[in-house]
């Protein structure tokens, strides 16, 4: 028996990266449904200054989508891991928003995670009418 648990501990880093990738697709496929003015949703890669002079980092937003006019009016991020989530990944996105050609002023944010939200992010975004909170379970239970 000791031999199954260890190869499934070996197999789990794998299996959560394969579901991590379509956990972005069912997220980027979620907000498309909810916000019926966008084109099309993908994500977004690009250079970011990181505040140390001329440097420039690359960073990624799992969830942009994309109005028919070409601009960017909804912006996410998707998180598969057993924490919960908290102001950083909002914080982030409100950093990384600013960066995407073509977006607007006060995108629509969406954050996503797997494990949940920390309390105070839950008191937050009940206040804050451009920012939705997603769960699996909000997810499946709109099917």
């Amino acid at each position: 028996m000791a031999k199954v648990g260890t190869a499934l501990a070996c197999q789990l880093p794998e299996f959560d990266h394969f579901v991590f990738e379509t956990w972005e697709e069912i997220c980027q496929d979620y907000a498309h449904r909810k916000e019926p003015d966008l084109y099309k949703v993908g994500r977004w890669w690009g250079s970011v200054p990181t505040g140390e002079g001329r440097r420039v980092e690359v960073r990624e937003i799992d969830v942009a989508g994309v109005d028919h006019e070409g601009r960017v009016t909804v912006v996410g991020m998707c998180k598969w891991t057993g924490n919960e989530v908290d102001f950083d990944e909002l914080n982030l996105l409100d950093r990384l928003a600013p960066h995407i050609e073509r977006c607007v002023d006060a995108p629509i944010r969406y954050l996503f995670s797997r494990s949940g939200f920390s309390a105070r992010l839950l008191e937050h975004a009940e206040t804050d009418e451009r920012l939705t909170l997603v769960t699996p379970a909000d997810i499946y239970e709109q099917e």
